[in-house]
């Protein structure tokens, strides 16, 4: 397990795991929405919790937190396709996904 501050939210594996802070969702590098970015809501940290629409729930994965983003556009998914949106703010680009079975699973006491 990982040792860190953590937050009760659904994991991508869709069982509620305490997670890592999470980032301002999951924007993209590219016009295409294929080169995913961060934008972490706290000091820079290892780890992120990256909001991920999946249907009619909500999941988070767990990135690492990759190189700086240098562009000066960033793109966001809609369902209409990937939309340019106003930059604001220090990007970063998304490391791999960690395995959720990385992070402990909630338990429910009586």
């Amino acid at each position: 397990m990982i040792d860190q501050p953590c937050f009760l939210l659904p994991a991508s594996d869709r069982v509620v795991r305490c997670l890592p802070r999470d980032a301002n969702g999951l924007l993209y590098a590219d016009a295409q929405c294929r080169q995913p970015l961060i934008y972490p809501t706290t000091d820079l940290p290892e780890l992120v919790s990256v909001y991920v629409p999946v249907a009619t729930d909500v999941i988070y994965e767990v990135r690492s937190v990759g190189q700086p983003y240098t562009g000066s556009t960033v793109f966001e998914r809609t369902p209409t396709g990937c939309n340019s949106i106003p930059k604001s703010g220090s990007y970063f680009f998304a490391g791999e996904v960690v395995p959720p079975e990385s992070f402990e699973a909630a338990t429910v006491h009586d």
